[in-house]
């Protein structure tokens, strides 16, 4: 009576045909009760669970006459493993060397040899081969960029283990998923469960494969469905088998019977043996897809010590630190208290920008391959994190920066400079102590360096002659005698130095000008300690290049210090306003930098180009027509200028009644920021800007950021119950107080203008999870305008650890997609990370100038470096830039539209 046998994950019919005593698997297929079978499965794909039924033997016998030798000749079954190979481009690799091999119970055997001219290996496979391996090197010579040769990393050993055998039917979705991963679509759990990452791998094999997939994408019409279409795609490109004589009537997901489901996470390739070798059958392996791609799109790595102390005395509440020197404010910002407190904000902070670069490099990289947290979504082994790092230029964050000032002034030699303080003979404010500075030429420019608040324009030499006479004599009268001394004898310390001019709003109502402001002498050790803006950029592209793919960084543009015509001269510190773009890559122009960052609230408008600075016209201008990034700062916290509150007196008459309380009186503190804040940082602030160049591409950073708490509360009030009745106009959602309006204006300038975004940098979607799915269920057109960032390390401050910030960004990323976009081919993950900064930096457009612009950064440095004697692995950092460039070029956008 025939038997019946029940398939396990692994077997073939050639084994389960000798393990029943048949040397020929041929009968036990053509038993009529597995006619219904093979209508479905091939001899070489079974799915667990199938019923073979094992025919019984028919005897046979034959006459032999004793004391005589005879000889049986018994068929051996035979098998073969045939292996297409492709490149990246999905390219066979014709006639390229391999290495094979084959293992058995504890032993290996390995063969060499060439594919052939259609990328396939052909070689014997003993029926008790069950697992094997593949190796091809690639050759010294960089992989062309023009896609005319294979698109293979440079000098590279790419291996793939295989279990042989393991390839289910793809009328099962384990049998679908191993394809996938085999193609390098997926990578995860090979099951029957259809999950985001099925639709995610199936919308990428369509777009490479299936006809009119490109063009669907780019009408937004693309999905990730699998359909019997798409099925049959698969087999045809995977398994060299067309559609006919395979039923797809299983291909719809069906719930699997509890404890049915086949559920592997494997760590190598599963593939189906050959058992005719003429059939013309194969499984093909892409050998290098495409790189999985996450972006870090904002994060700094510049030193706390880039910042002048008058601006970290500013931010600092209540003036708790002012006129602290910075050696004891990084001592305590390395104490246990404030580590406890603020994490690594402190101890990170204090080092310099250089050495802060190679922590959230390493910290990146370990983040990011945690496969618990963050799964690849392909099968290929290279995994590009890039991080757009933002530099800050924070030496002109003050009003006299209109003028080209900077904050600090340097002085060669204190012992060479002398300069006039003001004694007191009796009691008071002055007790001996410099309170004002009379011998300018020594030290720099004369004050009051600010701007007329009547006629808008910067004093003229006679003004500031004047005032500084009336300050004299206001002095005499104040009987104080005047002493010249230089520094040297005042401190007994030889050496450079900075100064700075300060103000006191106490005394801001005198009628003196001269009390406005007073000379302030930093502490002996500023100067060696501060990291000024041409030092940082130094220190960044040490880090950029140092480690490669890592930074992508963005140049720090204060149109203050670039506000002059090019070829003109003077005005302070200030040059020219185009000067920077020397070093931004662009489609034609090689540059270490990706792109521009502005930081506002430092203390200038968007829109400057009406009357302080006209050459930001010209920048703008140029921006856009050269696609050019500009990423700037979008909320009211942060840093910012420390004379925020004197904006006000430099404001129009008609600005200031405005703000005048209902008895004449200014406005106090409090007012005079937010009035700055709304003017000169708020997103309404750049729709000036964006209605004269309406094609800019623009970032408005942190999505307002952790100020969300002003609002978030109406909405969750509000947005259930007005969406359950009906109502689908957002605007009755929103609380007109606080930041509401902020983020209600950055939600209209993405509507308004194609190259706006948005990013959730220093932004905890987890918390305002509940928010922000309305947010994106009532605005879905934001999935594509929306960067992820962290905001590294600043965000220490309130998440502590980069690796918790991100896994708990992307656990609340995740919930949000599940409820507004549940089947939608591209999760949110995908598109914060990976679509949305490729397509707001265009990033593909200007790749290769910028690290040909890298590279050249990498000369520089290395020649530096060589006259200082340190170490510096030029070479190697220019074949990883190589290496990089060549997986980053194969990236493609996965939502075109």
């Amino acid at each position: 009576m025939p038997k019946q046998h029940e398939v396990k994950q692994g077997e073939t019919l050639p084994e389960i045909a000798r393990r029943y005593g048949f040397t020929k698997w041929e009968v036990v297929r053509d038993h009529p009760d597995n006619a219904e079978l093979f209508e479905t499965r091939r001899e070489g794909v079974l799915y667990p669970g199938d019923v073979v039924v094992i025919p019984d033997f028919d005897t046979k016998t034959d006459a032999a006459g004793t004391r005589a030798k005879h000889e049986y000749v018994i068929p051996k079954p035979r098998r073969w493993l045939r292996l297409r190979l492709l490149d990246g481009a999905n390219e066979p690799l014709k006639n390229y060397a391999y290495e094979l091999v084959l293992a058995k119970r504890g032993k290996a055997e390995q063969q060499e040899g060439t594919t052939d001219g259609d990328g396939i290996i052909h070689v014997d496979l003993p029926l008790d081969i069950t697992r094997a391996a593949v190796a091809v090197t690639t050759p010294d010579e960089p992989a062309p960029l023009d896609g005319s040769g294979p698109v293979l990393a440079r000098k590279t050993r790419y291996e793939r283990k295989m279990r042989v055998g393991h390839l289910d039917p793809v009328t099962h979705l384990t049998g679908v998923h191993a394809r996938l991963q085999n193609l390098g679509y997926f990578f995860g759990e090979i099951s029957e469960t259809y999950t985001h990452k099925t639709r995610l791998a199936v919308y990428k094999f369509k777009l490479d494969w299936v006809d009119g997939a490109a063009d669907k994408a780019e009408k937004g019409e693309l999905d990730g469905k699998l359909d019997d279409d798409t099925l049959a795609k698969l087999v045809e490109v995977h398994d060299n088998l067309v559609k006919s004589g395979l039923s797809f009537a299983d291909s719809v997901p069906k719930p699997i019977p509890r404890g049915r489901e086949s559920s592997q996470r494997v760590d190598s390739h599963l593939v189906a043996p050959v058992v005719e070798e003429s059939d013309a059958t194969f499984n093909t392996l892409r050998l290098s897809p495409p790189p999985d791609l996450v972006f870090d799109a904002h994060m700094h790595i510049q030193s706390n010590s880039c910042a002048p102390m008058p601006l970290v005395w500013g931010i600092v509440p209540m003036g708790a630190v002012d006129g602290q020197p910075r050696r004891r404010l990084d001592w305590l910002a390395r104490s246990w208290l404030f580590t406890q407190l603020k994490g690594e904000f402190g101890t990170v902070g204090t080092q310099s920008t250089n050495a802060i670069g190679d922590i959230a490099a390493a910290r990146n990289k370990k983040t990011f391959v945690d496969e618990r947290s963050f799964p690849r979504t392909n099968a290929g082994e290279v995994r590009l994190t890039p991080m757009i790092v933002l530099e800050m230029d924070m030496e002109m964050a003050h009003l006299d920066g209109y003028l080209g000032e900077p904050i600090y002034y340097p002085v060669a030699q204190r012992k060479e400079r002398s300069y006039t303080e003001y004694v007191s003979t009796g009691m008071g404010m002055g007790m001996g102590m410099p309170v004002a500075v009379e011998s300018w030429e020594a030290l720099g420019p004369a004050i009051p360096r600010h701007v007329d608040a009547s006629t808008g324009a910067p004093y003229t030499a006679a003004e500031k002659a004047q005032a500084e006479a009336a300050r004299d004599a206001a002095a005499q009268q104040a009987g104080k005698k005047m002493r010249t001394v230089t520094f040297a004898e005042r401190n007994g310390v030889a050496g450079e130095f900075y100064y700075f001019i300060s103000y006191d709003m106490d005394t801001w109502e005198d009628t003196n000008e001269a009390q406005k402001w007073k000379v302030e002498f930093v502490d002996d050790e500023e100067y060696d300690l501060y990291e000024g803006f041409g030092e940082q950029q130094e220190r960044t592209l040490m880090a950029a290049v140092k480690n490669p793919w890592s930074y992508m960084p963005l140049f720090h543009y204060d149109p203050r210090r670039w506000q002059l015509a090019p070829g003109a001269s003077g005005r302070g510190v200030a040059e020219a306003w185009d000067k920077p773009f020397d070093k931004v890559a662009t489609k034609s122009h090689v540059g270490p930098y990706i792109g521009f960052k502005m930081y506002t609230p430092l203390g200038y408008k968007p829109s400057d180009y009406e009357k302080w600075l006209p050459q930001m016209a010209s920048y703008f201008q140029r921006c856009q027509a050269e696609e050019i990034p500009i990423l700037t700062h979008c909320t009211p916290g942060g840093m910012y200028t420390n004379e925020r509150d004197l904006y006000y007196e430099v404001a129009s008459d008609a600005v200031k009644r405005t703000l005048q309380t209902s008895k004449g009186k200014d406005p106090k503190r409090k007012a005079r920021i937010r009035w700055f804040s709304d003017t000169h940082v708020s997103p309404d602030a750049w729709r000036p800007v964006l209605t004269r160049y309406p094609k800019l591409k623009l970032c408005l950073a942190h999505f307002v950021g952790d100020d969300w708490e002003d609002w978030r509360g109406s909405i969750r009030r509000n947005m259930a119950t007005r969406w359950a009745m009906g109502h689908r106009d957002p605007s009755v959602w929103w609380n007109e107080s606080g930041t509401g309006p902020w983020v209600k204006s950055i939600i209209k300038l993405i509507e308004d203008f194609e190259n706006v975004y948005t990013d959730i940098s220093y932004f905890d979607v987890e918390k305002h999870e509940e928010a922000f799915t309305w947010l994106m269920k009532a605005y879905p057109y934001l999935k594509r305008r929306i960067n992820f960032g962290t905001d590294w390390y600043m965000v220490e401050n309130d998440i502590k650890g980069y690796d918790k910030y991100c896994r708990k960004m992307k656990g609340a990323i995740d919930r949000v997609n599940a409820a507004v976009f549940p089947d939608d081919p591209i999760p949110l993950w995908e598109r914060f990370t990976r679509d949305n900064p490729l397509r707001c930096y265009r990033l593909l457009d200007s790749a290769e100038n910028w690290v040909a612009g890298l590279k050249e950064s990498n000369a520089r440095i290395s020649r530096k470096a060589r006259q200082m004697n340190i170490e510096w692995r030029k070479s190697e950092y220019d074949d990883e830039l190589t290496r990089g460039l060549s997986q980053f070029l194969r990236v493609n956008h996965l939502d075109p539209s």
